[in-house]
């Protein structure tokens, strides 16, 4: 929502019309208005999304890494793959859509990770970030 604000975006046009102007900021995430999008997507993301977890949850914490989580906090990052598979599901589930989600704790994956074998989902699998945009692609 802040960064609605901060920034005076607008969103998706159709979806603008289907909230008042203080709900405007959902119009900035696709899980709001994934049946007005026509074009075949793909989402690249991590489960667990490093700057999600300290700029949109404010954790304060990283597991695993850093200052030891509570319980409270470890409760909230433990739901983070189940609410993205939520916000997700209304697009990748359509005909032609589709994720490659990893459980680890990244941002901008892409830049470094996107041919490594280590990132493979499922492990082992040699399913990189490449290989299934590639597969995708030629579907």
């Amino acid at each position: 929502r802040s960064l609605a604000a901060v920034s005076g975006a607008r969103g998706h046009a159709r979806c603008l019309e289907r909230y008042p102007p203080t709900e405007a900021w959902r119009c900035m995430f696709p899980e709001y208005f994934a049946d007005l999008i026509s074009t075949r997507t793909l989402i690249v993301q991590s489960l667990y999304d490093s700057s999600e977890i300290q700029y949109t949850l404010r954790l304060g914490c990283f597991p695993g890494d850093g200052p030891a989580c509570s319980q409270q906090q470890m409760r909230v990052f433990q739901q983070m793959p189940s609410q993205h598979m939520r916000a997700w599901a209304p697009l990748v589930n359509r005909s032609g859509n589709g994720v490659w989600g990893i459980a680890c704790v990244a941002h901008t994956m892409t830049q470094h990770k996107w041919l490594n074998g280590s990132w493979a989902v499922p492990a082992g699998s040699g399913n990189t970030m490449a290989m299934a945009v590639r597969a995708w692609l030629d579907r």
